[in-house]
């Protein structure tokens, strides 16, 4: 009927599927749509009149993958001569049909891919005759130019294989068509070796043979192997018992491999989630417990004390946990103590996997085992509480052990090697998970202290300048008008002197221009409008100025008018403004910006577009754009949103959103 009851791990690589896949009429969807007609006209044919199947096809995987095969099978009968079923084999010859494509291309090219992979290489003319040395051909089998050339090359065949392969050849040039043939071709040693040979023909424009290329493959050990398949073929009917035990071991085998597997991407999917290590760790150990089927499994992880707490665990009892969880790699002894620090002992010798795991199937004959010494080197709590199987697994990262999985069951033989050993083949897996977590622990609490020690900075900064504003005003300000004051009476007092007029006069308008310097350093430092009257006027201010600076156009709208909030978020406000627009000047070569300052909702929202040239990807990302780094860092202190967005020759937007804090924290400027 050609329903497949039989495939091996080979046949389902190339197919893509697996062997469930595959049975009855399954295998027939590995087939490549466009060759699956041709095949099963084949394929019934042969079952027809009972030939031998064989032809060139393609197989296409669920992932895209093609590879060719060339299939053959042939029928199986019983002892009343009737047909039991069919046997084959597919053999990937995808690469042989590159080559021939190869061959299209170019000649050269196909020479030099012969020598490459050590294959026998040949040209010939239109007429099928030899009238170029062919190295590979001459190097492999001993005869010279002038025994090869012409028809001579067919001295070195088999002699029962020269008549059919020339046969063959000719009919092919002849009809000139593709050539394939198989024949034993003899060494320079005497000895034949079985060959693959193939040919096609290179056409001329006006569809003449220009000449013939083609390679001669060694399969003798694909010989070999069909003729080791039909002896074991003739031997199947004596061990279909045994061959069906087989293949219920093997099906037993591959579920168990299905739940490694399993096992294995339930664990790779949770080490890319974003989660947190409590929630890791007791999915895990769910995994693992309902993989296993032991009641009880836990995960311990050493701390920087040395202690081992259980992190998550299931099916222990809280007495159990209360005696286990503060044991120490300092203090403590115990098997499960040992496979932290690696000092094992003599007595946990019979009971250690290679990788420094500890198992036992029947823990009370183990123990039962031990001399009143060695006893003394356990605590024997799991003993105690009644486990008959008790498995400590490590787990590593970068060779260290972090932790250890506790698995525990009152069965007997409830963790085999095999399953300490999956477990063994996971540690690194689940160690660097809790590596991971750690790190990420430990850097977002770095992140957190250097942002607060960022916010800190700023309004230390900020406080500096204020008073360093307000020292300059009341000092120097007043002192550089008090000085004003008196020149103007010296200046008053002798007007009728003309050189100390004169003298007086330059020294009142440098002492105006340095008033006016004084005002715009104590501007800089702490503009007087954003504590006096406000943000919202001191947005519009900064907008002013930043027009009357660079020349260009800006427009400010606020919603509401009067936006009253504390001094911490004006301030940041304020600089991020004052950053923007420093920026859109030096860098935007814009004509013209427009901002809108809103709150609502709750939060407070500062946009500002240029129609410039349009910042880059690049440039928002790039290490040295400190002014938006400092302006993330400011938005994030404040829990806030930032969005950047430029094109090209359009100019760029910049968003940001702010929570507004609730009453308790408001401490409101911008009431006079």
């Amino acid at each position: 009927k050609g329903e497949l009851v039989f495939t091996n791990e080979r046949w389902q690589e190339i197919a893509g599927m697996s062997f469930e896949q595959a049975l009855g009429e399954g295998w027939k969807k590995a087939i490549h749509p466009e060759d699956r007609k041709l095949v099963l006209d084949e394929w019934r044919e042969s079952i027809l009149d009972s030939s031998v199947f064989n032809l060139e096809y393609r197989f296409k995987r669920p992932d895209g993958v093609i590879t060719w095969v060339k299939g053959q099978s042939l029928a199986e009968k019983n002892d009343k001569g009737e047909i039991a079923g069919y046997v084959g084999t597919i053999t990937d010859i995808t690469r042989l049909k590159k080559t021939e494509e190869a061959l299209l291309a170019s000649s050269e090219r196909y020479r030099s891919y012969i020598e490459v992979t050590g294959q026998l290489g040949w040209t010939t003319n239109p007429h099928g005759e030899v009238v170029e040395d062919m190295s590979s051909w001459r190097n492999y089998t001993g005869q010279t130019y002038d025994q090869i050339k012409g028809w001579g090359w067919s001295n070195a065949l088999h002699p029962d294989d020269i008549d059919h392969t020339v046969k063959i050849w000719r009919k092919a040039v002849g009809e000139k068509s593709r050539y394939e043939t198989e024949y034993r071709l003899r060494r320079h040693d005497g000895i034949y070796r079985f060959f693959m040979a193939c040919g096609i023909p290179v056409l001329k424009e006006d569809g003449s043979i220009r000449e013939w290329v083609g390679t001669c493959v060694d399969i003798t050990e694909r010989k070999k192997a069909e003729e080791a398949l039909r002896r074991a073929y003739d031997e199947m009917e004596d061990r279909v018992q045994e061959r069906t035990a087989e293949l219920a071991k093997t099906n037993e085998e591959l579920e168990k491999e299905k739940n490694h597997i399993k096992v294995t991407n339930n664990l790779l999917e949770l080490f890319v989630q974003r989660i947190s290590l409590k929630e890791y760790l007791d999915s895990v150990v769910d995994i693992i417990q309902q993989w296993s089927g032991c009641r009880c499994v836990g995960i311990r992880i050493l701390d920087k004390n040395g202690n081992i707490p259980y992190e998550s665990y299931v099916g222990f009892s809280q007495d159990f946990l209360k005696s286990e969880s503060f044991l120490s790699t300092e203090k403590d002894q115990c098997a499960c103590i040992r496979v932290f620090t690696g000092r094992h002992e003599r007595q946990d010798l019979s009971a250690l996997t290679q990788y420094g795991s500890f198992y036992s199937n029947n823990a009370f004959a183990f123990v039962k085992g031990l001399t009143g010494a060695d006893k003394s080197r356990f605590r024997s709590v799991c003993v105690e509480s009644g486990f008959e199987s008790v498995a400590v697994i490590p787990l590593r990262y970068q060779k260290k052990v972090i932790g250890a999985v506790h698995l525990a069951d009152e069965r007997e033989g409830m963790v085999p090697v095999k399953n300490v050993k999956f477990i063994e083949n996971l540690s690194y897996m689940i160690g660097g998970a809790i590596h991971k977590f750690n790190a990420e622990k430990e850097l977002k609490k770095s992140q957190k202290q250097l942002r607060n020690l960022t916010a800190h900075l700023q309004a230390v900064r900020e406080d500096e300048r204020t008073s360093i504003a307000r020292e300059i005003h009341d000092e120097l300000g007043q002192s550089m008008t008090a000085l004003k004051i008196e020149l103007s009476w010296i200046k008053a007092k002798y007007s009728d002197h003309v050189t100390l007029n004169e003298k007086t006069r330059r020294m009142l308008s440098q002492i105006d221009d340095i008033i006016q310097t004084v005002k715009k350093i104590i501007t800089e430092l702490r503009p007087g409008i954003l504590d006096h009257i406000g943000i919202s006027a001191a947005v519009e201010w900064q907008a002013a100025e930043f027009q009357k600076m660079s020349g260009i156009p800006c427009s400010v709208v606020i919603i509401p008018d009067e936006i009253i909030l504390n001094r911490e978020l004006s301030t940041n406000i304020f600089r991020i403004l004052q950053e923007i627009l420093t920026n859109v000047m030096r860098h935007a070569q814009a004509t013209s910006v427009d901002v809108l300052f809103e709150k609502k909702d709750g939060r407070v929202t500062l946009v500002i577009e240029d129609n410039g040239k349009g910042i880059t990807r690049e440039q928002i990302s790039h290490s040295a754009s400190f002014g938006i780094t400092g302006i993330r860092e400011r938005i994030h202190v404040m829990n806030g949103d930032i969005k950047i967005k430029g094109v090209p020759d359009k100019g760029t937007s910049i968003s940001i959103s702010i929570p507004v804090p609730d009453a308790k924290g408001l401490h409101e400027t911008g009431s006079l």
